[in-house]
């Protein structure tokens, strides 16, 4: 996240400066592999405040998909108002994190993604921006997300980290103090259930919905533009990443694939 947030920095020195945006996109591809290794297991901070023990939503905060809206982010270009200290109490989660960052960073046209109807194109504002100030405000809209991800992603990693860090505390040392967990088996079972990621949603929704398996894609078509990297292409790279996460946490492979102490 810190390098993207450093690549975001630099590509709005030179919006239109193609090594640079190359750049970008190698750093978000970067943050993307690592985040999704940890998109796998969502418990505690990084889980849904209203279904996981301690959960603090840092996970919708950095990376929200498949709530993410293409057209809504280029309402925000327009409106230009993405710089504001209320920014992010404001606004969805489907216009901010790594998904919004993919579409600003790998979008290769100046078009926007609203029906004619909607009020950028209605009004004609979108029209009125040219190419260059389109590609200036996408990158000064992706800087502020990347620097709002790293944000968060320091966050997550602070509640985490040894021997410290409040939620290590509460998930090594269920029953103690105010650990959420009253006990080892209550903590094993919340790893336990998160790692039905990989069923109910790499398998159902990052492969059957744009394979037409599952609905709303169930009819035996296909849905292509339902997949998870629509503009980056990366969806591949993404599931592998859930995979070895999966591997991992399973059975505490190392790096040379030697099982250790896991499930």
């Amino acid at each position: 996240a810190g390098k993207l947030d450093e690549a975001l920095a630099a590509l709005v020195n030179g919006p239109e400066d193609e090594t640079a945006r190359a750049t970008a996109q190698d750093a978000w591809k970067l943050a993307m592999r690592a985040w999704q290794k940890i998109e796998v297991i969502q418990i505690g901070p990084a889980g849904s405040s209203l279904k996981a023990i301690g959960g603090a939503n840092l996970r919708d905060e950095i990376y929200s998909w498949p709530s993410v809206d293409p057209c809504r982010i280029d309402q925000e270009i327009v409106e230009n108002v993405f710089a504001q200290d209320n920014y992010f109490r404001q606004n969805l989660i489907n216009s901010y994190g790594l998904d919004a960052l993919e579409y600003l960073l790998f979008n290769e046209t100046y078009n926007n993604h609203c029906r004619q109807v909607i009020n950028i194109n209605e009004d004609g504002s979108w029209d009125a921006l040219d190419e260059s100030e389109i590609a200036l405000r996408r990158a000064q809209f992706g800087k502020v997300l990347a620097a709002n991800v790293l944000g968060h992603a320091q966050d997550l990693a602070a509640f985490w980290a040894p021997p410290d860090g409040e939620f290590y505390v509460h998930f090594t040392q269920p029953g103690v103090g105010d650990s959420p967990y009253d006990n080892y088996m209550k903590a094993l079972n919340d790893y336990y259930g998160a790692l039905f990621y990989i069923d109910l949603t790499l398998k159902d929704d990052k492969l059957g919905v744009p394979l037409g398996i599952m609905a709303p894609c169930d009819e035996g078509t296909p849905c292509p533009n339902k997949v998870e990297s629509r503009w980056a292409h990366y969806s591949k790279e993404e599931i592998i990443a859930n995979l070895q996460s999966f591997q991992r946490a399973f059975s505490s492979a190392d790096s040379n694939g030697a099982d250790g102490r896991g499930f």
